[in-house]
């Protein structure tokens, strides 16, 4: 197969027009391309014959009956089919039989092997329904395989041949098998029916003879073969007229079958169901009648093509174009018949003969905006909108050798497929809308023109997409018109200008849905804050349901900006809106200053009250407190009081300008403040103070004081200014508040006397156990007796009071006791005293005979120690020089260890880290003193032995013993008390098993652990 074709591409006129945009250059496809096809693995021998392709597999045949196929899943190229014909299988088994017949009996014999093979003939003919003489299969041979029918989903291959063979392959078989009882049937076309992976049923067949079978192949597993079903012919239309073109339209449970002959046109509706169908024409003349549209005279070959909705057609003599719904009205379809297209060959026709076929056409194609023209050596491509010729591709009749065998169009890869017997070649249609849009938009076309734009990404779809919306717009179809500027390239203000000139309901509503989609493109948060300002500003204007606007404050809740929404919404009065998106958004400070500003105090405190922040409904009280305070002031006062963090020294300014008739409760609640949150503001509390005086509430009053009473006693102070208040009760003439007062100031002396002047008995009691002085309170109970025992009645007081009084009694009030007071109500008082003292004089008696006896025993033990012996052998030795014992100073130690004293100090010394290092240093502290006082001594005596012979020599030393630093011991303690103190010391205890030897028990384990750590790095 040739695959050097030239193809020249040549485009018509420019179609381009200004249409108000500026140039954008991008890269634009060709709207056509016609390529050779590649057919890999076919071999190049081969001319075609007949070619066919869809979604799942290609198949060809060839001029020399050879069957390819390539499966674009399972195949890497093109395949040839085995052709399977059982009908030759047996004539050769036959001749081959004759063959061995005719050697065995010789040449005499082959008469009887033709009678033979005469026989055999006859036999197997009505099985096979062929003639198997010489003769016949020469033109067996000479047929070729001229149509191939794909099942649409590539399960079946049926190959018919001009001599009536048909065979058939499954998609999964690598050969195909003759169809003996279609075998003689000229198959010219095939409308596939039901079908599976390995039969199908209900196929319509239409033969060379204008005959109408329905054909079915079913599988049968017990044969594992098919078994074909052929009903008798169910129609026939003349023979006559040359059936050239069928076409097939479903809808549903009808169909619509268009027949093309030479003569006329048939369109046949009805069932599915091909025979019911066709069984209702072949049965009612007038039926078939009316179905048969006649040409004007015999065609040169009528051919149909369906797309979509529409169908183009010709007889050969003009080009008919028709557009259908759901299914072909004959009626419509023959009115429509004057609606024709015009034939043109490379260039545009013009004048009363565009509209005739002036060259035979192997070919006629239809998409959605386009025709296709076959002729011989061109293809011509024109725009079914202006019938213009947009390009066309001339085909170089030389190098292909012979016109082209057959054009049709597949759906699955948007091409024509035209082949030749030495070529296929695709002419692509992918991109034939890419430049209609321009076409649509002068037709006012805008929808599909919008179509076309979008599916090519143009960058003029905004522009058209401005157009209709404009177009739209002048039509008062604004809704659609606000849609469609959503997708133009008008800029927002252009739109919201044009929108906002009409104001009316349906252009605020279309303007809102135009702001809504823009909404929805935009991420910009500044302007989408905006664009939803903008979009209630409109629900507002328009008086839209104020649901409808909450609906929409809650979809966008997040993102309205505060400021711009009540912007919005309070110069038209939606107070109420306001305050529910503040809620939303639990702006309480906004929510509260709305009420505050419409004077709604009682939805104040209820919001008030919703609100868990204890710090906020504090802060926005303390705001709002003037006009709070004023117009809701126990409610307020309640809301602060449930408060848990809350500081009262910030409402002392509004609590001071709370009206007389709540004065009351301003006070309780300072008072609560003070009480129960312990608030110490100074400046609180003296204004909590000045209420309660100019109130004259003494009972707060008190309770007040006594509080402070024990934050003096818990801090040494007290939250109030003590002159201060005690200024104010004088001038009020509040004499138990004053009493407190100097009490607290410490005036206990004063707060008695004050008490007792008003005979306040029990008061003055009060204060007096307060002074913690007990001569100063002892001299307050005094008075306070003395004042009980000016009065008579208050005698039995007096005597109940020394009884509680601790450490008082009848001896401290003797002396003011007067001639007027009988002795009689002290009696019992008397009488316990003396008691008490009689048993005071008996218990110290006894202990001082207990010290008596102890003295004694102290005097005996005392002289048992003086005489104490401890017997020391006369052979004793020093413990540490082994000489003996009595040859010099000793100490003997009650363990009966011994010791020279020198030898015990000369150890202790040795040893020093087993004792007491103070006791050490001591030691030689004191070894040095009566070392010097020895020297000392004997200098004196030299002196006066000196004086005694007149001899007044060196001074030495005396100036070594001041060089020394000794001299002041002069005239100080004598050498013996140093010395007893020394021998003391070094006696305290015994060096071999005292206390301080125990304690180095554990010594050289320390040392041990010293020495280890040592070797530390």
């Amino acid at each position: 197969m040739n695959q050097d074709i030239e193809i020249e591409e040549i485009n018509g006129d420019e179609i381009y027009q200004d249409y108000g945009f500026e140039p954008e250059e991008f890269v634009k496809p060709q709207l056509f391309t016609l390529k050779p096809f590649q057919m890999v693995d076919f071999p190049s021998d081969e001319n075609i014959a007949s070619y066919a392709i869809n979604n799942h597999n290609i198949v060809v045949t060839t001029i020399s009956r050879r069957i390819f196929r390539w499966r674009f899943k399972d195949d890497t190229g093109c395949q040839e089919l085995e052709i399977k014909d059982d009908s030759d299988n047996i004539a050769k088994s036959v001749l081959k039989l004759g063959e061995n017949v005719g050697k065995q009996v010789g040449a005499g014999l082959l008469t009887v092997g033709n009678l033979l093979l005469d026989t055999v003939n006859i036999v197997t003919k009505p099985l096979f329904n062929t003639n198997l003489r010489f003769g016949r299969k020469d033109d067996i041979n000479q047929s070729k395989f001229d149509k191939i029918f794909l099942e649409p989903r590539g399960t079946h291959i049926l190959v018919c041949s001009d001599k009536g063979e048909s065979f058939h392959g499954g998609y999964h078989d690598e050969y195909i098998k003759k169809l003996s009882s279609l075998n003689g049937k000229n198959v010219k076309f095939l409308l596939w029916g039901e079908s599976s992976l390995r039969s199908f049923k209900n196929a319509l067949l239409i033969t060379s003879e204008n005959k109408f079978y329905v054909y079915s192949l079913q599988w049968n597993d017990d044969k594992n073969g098919h078994n074909e079903i052929v009903h008798r012919s169910i129609f026939q239309l003349p023979p006559e007229k040359n059936i050239t073109d069928v076409k097939q339209i479903v809808k549903d449970q009808n169909q619509t079958l268009i027949v093309g002959t030479d003569y006329s046109i048939y369109i046949f509706q009805g069932s599915k169901d091909y025979e019911a169908l066709l069984t209702r024409y072949k049965e009612c003349s007038d039926d078939l009648k009316a179905a048969e549209k006649k040409f004007e005279k015999k065609s040169f070959g009528s051919q149909i093509v369906l797309f979509n909705q529409n169908i183009l057609w010709t007889d050969g003599l003009k080009l008919n174009y028709f557009k259908y719904k759901d299914y072909v009205d004959p009626k419509q379809f023959e009115s429509d018949r004057k609606y024709q297209l015009k034939h043109a060959k490379k260039y545009d026709s013009d004048g009363s003969k565009a509209y005739d076929v002036f060259e035979k056409l192997y070919g006629i194609g239809l998409t959605k905006y386009h025709y296709y023209l076959l002729t011989f050596d061109t293809i011509t491509i024109v725009s079914l909108l202006t019938q213009n010729v947009v390009a066309y591709f001339d085909l170089n009749v030389k190098i292909m050798g012979k016109h082209p065998e057959g054009m049709f169009y597949d759906l699955g890869t948007e091409c024509f497929w035209i082949y030749f017997p030495n070529g296929v070649y695709s002419l692509s249609t992918q991109f034939e809308d890419e430049e209609v849009w321009k076409l649509l938009v002068e037709r006012n076309e805008y929808v599909e023109a919008l179509g076309t734009a979008k599916k090519y990404n143009s960058p003029y779809y905004g522009h058209i997409a401005g157009l209709y919306a404009d177009d739209l717009f002048e039509k008062q179809q604004f809704g659609e018109s606000a849609m469609q500027y959503f997708f133009s390239n008008k800029t927002i203000y252009e739109v919201f200008l044009k929108f906002s000139l009409n104001q009316d309901v349906k252009t605020v509503s279309a303007l809102e849905k135009y702001l809504q989609e823009i909404l929805l493109m935009q991420t910009s948060q500044n302007t989408r804050q905006v664009l939803l300002a903008y979009i209630l500003e409109l629900m507002v204007t328009s008086k839209q349901d104020q649901n409808k606007m909450l609906k929409f404050i809650q979809q966008h809740l997040q993102e309205l900006d505060e400021d711009l929404v009540v912007q919005v919404l309070q110069p038209h009065g939606f107070f109420e809106l306001c305050n529910q998106f503040a809620d939303l958004k639990n702006d309480h400070w906004r929510v509260i200053t709305n009420y505050i500003q419409q004077e709604q105090y009682e939805q104040v405190i209820d919001k008030l009250k919703l609100i868990k922040d204890s710090k906020l409904v504090f802060d926005i009280i303390q705001k709002f407190s003037y006009a709070l305070m004023k117009h809701s002031t126990l409610q307020t006062l309640e809301i602060i009081k449930s408060q848990s963090k809350i500081d009262p020294s910030k409402l002392i300014s509004p609590l001071l300008n709370i009206n007389r008739i709540s004065r009351d409760i301003a006070t309780d609640f300072m008072f609560h403040c003070v009480e129960n949150l312990n608030f110490s503001d100074r400046t609180f509390n003296n204004l909590l103070l000045i209420n309660l005086i100019n109130i004259q509430k003494l009972d707060s009053i008190m309770k007040y004081l006594y509080i402070q009473q024990r934050v003096l006693e818990s801090k040494m102070t007290t939250n109030f200014d003590m002159p201060f208040a005690l200024r104010m009760f004088k001038q009020q003439k509040l004499l138990l508040p004053q009493i407190q007062i100097q009490s607290m100031l410490g005036r206990y002396d004063i707060a008695v006397q004050l008490a007792l002047k008003n005979n306040l008995i029990s008061v003055a009691k009060e204060h007096a156990s307060r002074c913690n002085d007990e001569t100063k309170q002892k001299a307050l109970w005094i008075q306070i007796i003395v004042h009980m025992l000016n009065r008579d009645e208050h005698i039995e007081g007096v005597v109940q009071l020394i009884t509680e009084i601790e450490g008082f009694n009848i001896e401290d009030i003797l002396p003011f006791l007067t001639k007027n007071v009988k002795l009689d109500y002290f009696k019992n008082e008397i009488t316990s005293a003396l008691r008490t003292r009689h048993e005071l004089v008996d218990k110290i008696r006894i202990e001082m005979d207990g010290f008596y006896q102890t003295a004694e025993g102290l005097k005996r033990d005392l002289q048992l120690m003086i005489n104490r012996n401890i017997f020391v052998p006369k052979k004793a030795k020093c413990e540490e020089c082994y000489r003996q014992l009595f040859q010099e100073e000793y100490v003997i130690f009650d363990c009966l260890h011994t010791y020279h004293k020198d030898c015990l100090w000369l150890y202790m010394k040795r040893n020093k880290e087993f004792f007491d290092p103070r006791k050490i240093s001591k030691l030689h502290e004191l070894q040095i003193i009566m070392t010097v006082q020895t020297q000392q001594a004997k200098i004196q005596q030299q002196k006066q032995e000196e004086s005694m012979f007149g001899f007044f020599g060196s001074k030495e030393p005396e100036q070594i013993v001041q060089k020394k630093g000794f001299n002041k011991l002069k005239n100080k303690v004598s050498r013996a008390v140093h010395q007893k103190e020394f021998d003391d010391l070094i006696s305290e205890e015994c060096v071999s098993c005292g206390p301080s030897i125990i304690e180095t028990i554990l010594l050289p384990f320390d040392l041990d652990q010293q020495q280890e750590e040592s070797w530390f790095i």
